[in-house]
This record gives structure tokens, sequence and C-alpha cells, in this order.
């Protein structure tokens, strides 16, 4: 990894988030208190004391105006009592202004948010109403508008939730850049692509964890080529071991058949007969093991274009052939299927005739075996159902497994546990699977093998 000249670690960072989100807030809080220190300057905002004041400035000539005289009085929320408390004149509901007269016996200032201003005068007694909060001077704003100081705190929650969201997701960014270096890096590890460079964080930490990931890469990578390199030595061997047994098993397949031609008494023709059948199942184990080894070097696949209905008519003929041995009544059906598919001819048959082979050799005699071939989804499907006893739970789950040779009742010298598991890789390279189940209308074993039209 390249040196990056600054780096920081963690620890800095949140100190770092915490001074701004600190800063950010005291500079929410002055330009709050600016903006209404500018309101009230400026007479948009009327300080808490104005009404109050204005009436204390009006006092004498609220006391000399004679009775009726409102002009003065309707500015404000008033009422006027005679001297018994009957009231007089106001912009006051009477309900209310009885309140007030009594709040007045017993010597309250006031009540519900207003105070009261009590002038007696010659005849009457004059009550003013005024607030000691902030309003606005604008009769629109006062009627729209919460009070200046909850209006103030309403704007100043907004502020610091933005300040809140603008901060986390900045610095959030910031350290998800940051962890976005680990994500790539582990994501390559984790395909197995280990020929990269790994980018430098700028947090300490993260780095310390590269560097462990870099470790972790450069061991793995060594461990997969030698890993590589011990599997293509021991296919190569398999191979080569396999090709060299059948030089003197076919010298020992000649001897015996010359053998059989000469006068043999019964003792000595069941030796041999037992020699050329021990060759025929040497033969059929390497074949086996060869087919491994192919499967395993996963060699690539020739795609081409199918003629699908020529191709299965191959697929029944065989199959009828080799159901002959146990009489096996071949059931066919074909429906929907497009005209043609891309796919490896020859891989593909070799993947179905060994599903076939399996469901040929574990049905009984006189039994029914079925192929039917559907499309859906886009995916076509083979389907082999036989009449035999069917797959376990155990079966379903790992009879495609290399090797796998399952319950012992379904078992025979014929079967080495790699048919299933060739036929799955090969629909896995074609886009496809191969599922396991038991059949509902022959009661044995059921295999589809799917795979991509395209």
């Amino acid at each position: 990894m390249e040196k990056v000249k600054k780096q920081i670690n963690l620890r800095k960072i949140f100190i770092r988030y915490i001074f701004a989100f600190s800063i950010g807030t005291i500079a929410l809080v002055a330009f709050h208190l600016i903006l209404f220190k500018i309101g009230v300057n400026t007479g948009v905002i009327l300080p808490g004391n104005y009404y109050e004041k204005q009436i204390e400035s009006q006092r004498d000539a609220i006391v000399k105006a004679e009775q009726g005289d409102d002009r003065i009085l309707k500015q404000y929320k008033y009422v006027v009592y005679d001297l018994s408390g009957k009231i007089i004149q106001g912009n006051i509901h009477k309900n209310d202004a009885r309140k007030i007269w009594n709040n007045i016996q017993n010597n309250k200032i006031g009540d519900g948010g207003y105070y009261y201003a009590v002038m007696e005068r010659n005849k009457d007694v004059c009550v003013v109403l005024y607030t000691l909060h902030t309003t606005y001077k604008n009769p629109s704003l006062q009627k729209y508008l919460p009070i200046p100081d909850v209006c103030l705190i309403i704007l100043f929650i907004l502020s610091f939730v933005a300040e809140v969201l603008f901060l986390s997701r900045y610095f959030g960014k910031s350290l998800s850049k940051e962890m976005l270096i680990l994500k790539k890096v582990t994501d390559k590890i984790q395909k197995e692509n280990l020929d990269f460079q790994v980018e430098q964080s700028k947090i300490i930490e993260v780095n310390e964890i590269l560097d462990s990931l870099v470790k972790m890469k450069v061991e793995l990578n060594d461990s997969l080529r030698k890993q590589w390199e011990m599997e293509t030595k021991r296919r190569e061997q398999i191979a080569a071991l396999a090709h060299d047994i059948k030089t003197p098993l076919t010298i020992l397949r000649g001897n015996a058949e010359l053998l059989n031609e000469s006068m043999l008494d019964s003792n000595q023709g069941k030796c041999n007969e037992h020699i050329l059948k021990s060759v025929d199942e040497m033969e059929m184990y390497m074949e086996s093991l060869l087919d491994i080894t192919k499967s395993e070097e996963g060699a690539s696949l020739q795609f081409k274009q199918i003629e699908l209905q020529n191709f299965i008519h191959n697929i029944m003929e065989e199959s009828a052939i080799c159901a002959l041995d146990k009489r096996l009544n071949l059931i066919t059906e074909v429906k929907d299927i497009p005209k043609f598919i891309y796919a490896d001819e020859a891989a593909l048959k070799r993947a179905i005739m060994n599903v076939m082979m399996n469901a040929i050799e574990y049905s009984p005699a006189n039994g029914d075996l079925m192929f039917s071939v559907e499309t859906t989804n886009s995916k076509v499907r083979f389907i082999v159902e036989d009449s035999g006893r069917g797959f376990t739970k155990e079966e379903m789950n790992a009879a495609t497994d290399q090797f796998y040779r399952g319950d012992k009742s379904r078992n025979s010298k014929k079967h080495h546990g790699i048919g299933l598991y060739i036929a799955k890789n090969f629909a896995k390279e074609h886009g496809g699977n191969i599922y396991l189940s038991n059949s509902e209308k022959l009661c044995g074993a059921k295999v589809v093998l799917e795979i991509s039209i395209t």
C-alpha cells in the first residue's frame, strides 16, 4: 500500500464532530438572538412591556376621557364599570368582564395571561388589559404566527435539527468513504480475486485492518496457488495413470479372450469369465475416474444452437435401447418447447443420460420410466421419473455431492456417485440447476435438470 502523508484516528474524528456540533449550536443561538434583536430594533417585534408602557403614557388621557369616549381605549382590550361594578362599556365578553371585576375586588393583578391597568375616574372605573410578552407590530403577523418568543424557539429547533442532519451526513459520508475501501478489499478476497492493489485510508484504525487484510490476501494467494498446482498435478497424474492402466487391461482382455477360444474345462471357463468381468469393471472404474478429473477441470463448453426436437428424439431412442434389458415401459411427454436452444450438445446429452441411466438402474424389471420436457420461466426442464423406491430425505439433500452413494439398497457396482454430480455442474454452467424429489406419477425418484434457454 502507498504511504499517506496525513492520517487521523477515530478519536480525533469524533472530537472534530463534537467541536463542529458545539460551534454550530453556539452560532445558531447567536444568530437567533441577533435576529430577535434586529426585529425589536426595527419595530417589527414589540418588547414584552410595550403595552404596559403605552398604557402608562396614556393614563392621564384615559382618566380625563369622558364616559363613552373610546377613541383611546379601542386599541386595547378594556371594560368600564360604574362604581358599583355594573358594566357600562367595553370590548370584552360580559362573563369575562364580571370575572375581571371580581378579581379586582380580590386584589388580583391579572388572570388568563393578561394584566390589569385599573384607572379610577369620577363616575366609573376603567380597566385596560395588557400582556407582558413580545408581540408583532403587524396585525397580520400577530394573527397568523405564534408569539415571537415561541416562533423563535420553533425556528431554533428546526435549525438545530437541520444542523444535526447536516453534520451527521457530512461525517457519515466521510466515514462511509473510508469503510468502502475495506468493503472493496473484502469483496475481492471473497471472490478469490487476489491480484489487486489496496488503496490506503486516511483513518489509522482502518489502515491497521487493511494491513491485516493485505497479509491475509498474500497468504491466501500463496495457499490457493499451491493448492491449484497440487490439484493440477493430481489430475494429470490420475489421467496419466488411468491411460497407462488401459494398456495392461487391453493385454489382459486379449489374452482372456484368446483363452476362451481354447479348450477349457468348466472351472477354467468360469475363472476366465471372472477375469473378463473384472477387466470390464476396471475399465468402467477408469472411465469414471477420467470423468471426475474432466468435471473438476471445468473443461470449456462448446456452445452452439441445438435443434431441440431432434435432440430429444435421439435421447429417447438411446434411452429406449438402454431400457430393453429390464423391459421398462418408456413414457415420453414433450410440451411447449422452443425450436432451438443454445448449449453444449455433447455435455447436455451426457448429463441427461447420466440421470436416465441412474433411473434405469434403480427401476424394477417391467416397471415404468418417464422422460418429459417442458419450458417455464425462460428455462428448459428435462424431467426423468422412475418407478423405483424413490429418494430418502438424506438422498435428496446429498445425492448430487461427489462420490455420494446413498442408501445401500439403491447402490450397485455400476454406481460411483458422480452421475448426478456431473449433471449438476453442467446445469449450473448453463444458468440452471438440478432438483431431486419423488415422483407423484410413478411413485419413484424424480430428477429435474433445468438449463437456461439462452
